[in-house]
């Protein structure tokens, strides 16, 4: 899959409770990727957590190997990966990808096999 936006990064709470960093809760930082247009998604797969998702115009991303620098966090970006579906309490969206390369710039740069 092939998709096109511009990465921010978000602060979320995370364990114990996942309910407040100011209460305790170790701060979990995620990359989400905002869509230049909206995308309907059906991921095939065997388990339980592949639903169809209509109008999704957030994706959070995870990198396999190297992260996307700051600078380019400020640009549009595309990435090639795997979608798959939310199903623990570190997900923040309901549509996450694994990211096997993306591009800013003119130029590609592969993360994993």
């Amino acid at each position: 899959m092939e998709v096109s936006g511009f990465l921010h990064r978000a602060v979320y709470p995370g364990p114990p409770e996942y309910m407040s960093i100011k209460m305790s809760d170790h701060p979990e930082e995620v990359v989400i990727l905002t869509l230049k247009n909206p995308i309907n998604i059906e991921i095939k797969g065997e388990d339980n957590f592949n639903e169809p998702e209509k109008g999704v115009r957030e994706l959070q991303v995870v990198f396999a190997d190297s992260m996307i620098s700051k600078p380019n966090m400020e640009e549009e970006v595309t990435l090639k990966g795997a979608l798959y579906h939310a199903h623990t309490a570190h997900h923040r969206r309901r549509v996450l990808m694994m990211v096997k390369s993306w591009k800013a710039n003119q130029s590609i740069i592969t993360t994993s096999n």
